[in-house]
Order: C-alpha cells, then structure tokens, then sequence
C-alpha cells in the first residue's frame, strides 16, 4: 500500500506565499498610515511645548520673542567646552528664533552658550580662512523638528518649524508683488522702502520681530520699529492667532537667515555686524550676496508670512499665488517637490508659508496654546486672518473678514 505523503506540494506552497504577499500588502499601508499618526501626535506635542515655551518666556519678559536677536560677542580664544581646541576668531552673536526659547525648553546649557561672551558660536577657521557656525552652539533639538520631515539641510540644528512673522509687500507697488525683496532689502535706497519695512513688522500685521538691525549707521530704516509686541495686543483673540506652524524648507533654529558663521567676524567700527560685507554663504540663486541681505532674510528663513494678494477682483490686488497656500509649491517638477526642495535666496519670500509631509495639512499652535492640524484648502482670506492679530486694523484685502469655524472644517 502506498504511503501518503505528509509534506507541502509545490502548488499548495505557492499558494500559501501568494496568500501571505496579499496580507503583507493589505497590512503593509496600515501600518504606515498608523506610524504617520504617531508622528502627526509627536509633531502636534512639538509645537504644544513651543507654544508652552513662548508664553512662559512673556510672562518672565514681558513680551513675545523675536525671530533674531543679539547675544553679545566672543574677544576670541579656545572654546572651554573644547580644552585644547583650536582658537576661533573673535566674532557677534546673533542668533535666530530658537534661542530664545531653549531655557524654556529645558535647554538652558545650551543657551548659555549663546548668552554668555565666554563660548563661541562659529568654529574654527578652515583652511581658507573661512569659520561655520559651530556644531556645539547649534546642536540639533529635538523638539525642532517634525519626525515626518524628510529636508535634511546642513549637518545640525534642523528645524521644522516657523513664526508667524507678519506681512509682505503692503503698501509698495501691488502691481509687481516682489518689490519687498527687491527694493527693501536688496534695494532699500528706494523712496517708501523705510515704512513697508517697518508696516511688515507691525504689530497688527503679525507676531513675531527682529530684535536685531545691525549697525546705526545703516539706512534709517534698520531699526526695531514700534514697541515690544505682547500676548495683550492680540486683539483679535489668542484662539484665533496662529504662533507656529511647520515648513519643510525652513532653516536651522539657531541661524539668523541666510548668515554664514564667517560673517559672525565681520563686525564695523562701531562694534555691529557689518552690513556691507560680503557674505560667506555660498548660494547659486544670488551673486555675491552682502551681510544684510543675507541676514534680513531672516523673516522668511524660520518665518510664516502672508501675502497682500486676493482672489475677490476687488481694488489693484494681485491674485493669490498657489506658491503661498499652505503646502503650496513652486512646481510639479521633481526638483520643486516641497519634500526635498530647499530654499535660497531668490525663492525664500515665496517658500515663507506652511508646508508638511502630512497628508492634506499642516499642524499650528496658536497663541493660546492649543494646537490644530489645518487643512491645505483654508480660504486664503482665513490664513490672512489668523495671522493678524488685529484685522480689523491690519493691512490684509479683507479687514474685516470674521473668522467663525473655518478651521474645523
């Protein structure tokens, strides 16, 4: 009698792998879809602490942080943190928006490194002469940064996140939008360049400030305008307020703008920054840009602004640019995709608005503290508006927009 065979034929084996490639192809987009859940809830946790940090640092000074600021300079020397190490030229240090907040953060080591003359915050001199901004003072925070993101640029101090840093363009020439950059930064010579300047600092227009404009013999119009900004002067409610939101192409928490550590030593007779030299960052887009126009990018390079544009027809407003939406990009190419486009430049005033590898959204604190994920198609009037904090007496094509339960939806 013959014996019955106990094993797998071929046939039934094959059957059994196709059934297990099915549930692994079944399981394999829930799984995913629940790790982008878990980091949507880590980044909405990200921005509830800077949120948190923000309001606790109002409450010790009095105001809002500002997205760059002054910390004082190094006379030059070894870094004590370094015993032995090489010596690093005397240098400024300015930093950007992120450094205010670390001791708030529970970061208070690291911000001494910025706050106190005695450490340095460039490197070394490379061979050529040329220092970077120093890894110890910059070190990547993790509460910086979105786990979804994937723009990885430099080496440290990545940053996900970005200010609600005011306006743009207002009050220049609505016919040809990009006149801010042209005329008020690269061009500040230009009649009117001092108040648009100083309206898209306003504190009706946004949040967040320089606090640091260089030398006083620069043009008139580098100065700190207005009075500190408080959580008092929101007016049109801290529920309704965007602080931060998120930007794939932001840079580091540490550096003002487009600065360069190099530039750090470029410091006038006065004893301030250099506005005239040339920067040691190196950038395709732009030809030999100078310090200042480097470092006034600063209010696109970690900041979120809106954009005097309109789809109403109503007045000389231009119509709004699918660029400045939230996750809005500069093309369909794949060099334009916002997960691994990086900003320069010539293309930070468009690339200053909310973007995210979320689906379909972008997460906020607000000034309340309450963190929402915002959809990509908010009416534009509902993004004008929840960046203003006083509408009514703001500059945006629709002062007085109500803003109801749009975000909800």
């Amino acid at each position: 009698m013959k014996r019955q065979s106990k094993g797998f034929t071929l046939v039934e084996l094959l059957v059994v792998i196709a059934i297990i490639g099915i549930l692994v192809g079944l399981l394999l987009p829930a799984i995913g879809a629940v790790r982008e859940r878990m980091r949507n809830v880590q980044c909405l946790n990200n921005l509830k602490q800077l949120g948190l940090a923000t309001t606790t640092f109002h409450s010790s000074k009095g105001r809002l942080p500002n997205y760059t600021n002054f910390y004082g300079s190094f006379a030059g020397g070894s870094d004590p943190a370094v015993p032995g190490g090489p010596v690093i030229a005397p240098h400024l240090k300015i930093g950007g928006y992120g450094v205010e907040l670390l001791p708030y953060l529970d970061n208070q080591p690291l911000y001494e490194r910025w706050s106190t003359n005695k450490f340095p915050v460039i490197s070394a001199d490379d061979g050529g002469g040329i220092a970077a901004w120093n890894q110890l003072s910059g070190a990547t925070v993790d509460v910086f940064r979105c786990p979804s993101s994937t723009v990885t640029r430099g080496q440290f101090g990545y940053n996900s996140y970005v200010g609600n840093n005011g306006s743009i363009d207002s009050g220049l020439n609505n016919a040809n939008p990009k006149t801010f950059v042209q005329n008020v930064i690269d061009n500040q010579s230009v009649t009117g360049a001092a108040f648009v300047f100083n309206q898209s600092e306003n504190k009706k227009n946004g949040l967040f400030r320089s606090g640091y404009m260089g030398d006083p013999i620069a043009p008139a119009f580098f100065t700190v305008s207005g009075t500190k900004m408080t959580l008092e002067d929101i007016t049109d409610g801290q529920t309704n307020t965007a602080m931060f939101s998120e930007n794939l192409q932001a840079l580091a928490w540490f550096q003002p703008g487009f600065t360069a550590g190099n530039d750090m030593k470029q410091i006038s007779t006065t004893g301030q920054l250099d506005w005239a030299q040339t920067s040691a960052m190196p950038n395709p887009s732009f030809a030999n840009p100078t310090i200042m126009q480097v470092y006034l990018r600063a209010k696109f390079t970690t900041g979120m602004v809106w954009h005097f544009e309109d789809d109403r027809n109503v007045g000389s407003f231009p119509t709004v640019q699918a660029v400045h939406r939230i996750n809005g990009t500069l093309g369909s190419s794949g060099a334009q995709r916002n997960d691994i486009l990086e900003m320069n430049l010539s293309d930070c005033r468009d690339l200053a608005r909310p973007t995210s590898n979320h689906p379909d959204q972008v997460n906020m604190v607000f000034a309340d503290g309450a963190t929402k994920s915002v959809s990509n198609t908010i009416d534009y009037h509902v993004y004008q508006a929840i960046l203003t904090p006083n509408g009514a007496k703001s500059e945006v094509p629709a002062p007085d927009w109500i803003l109801t339960d749009e975000l909800t939806q």
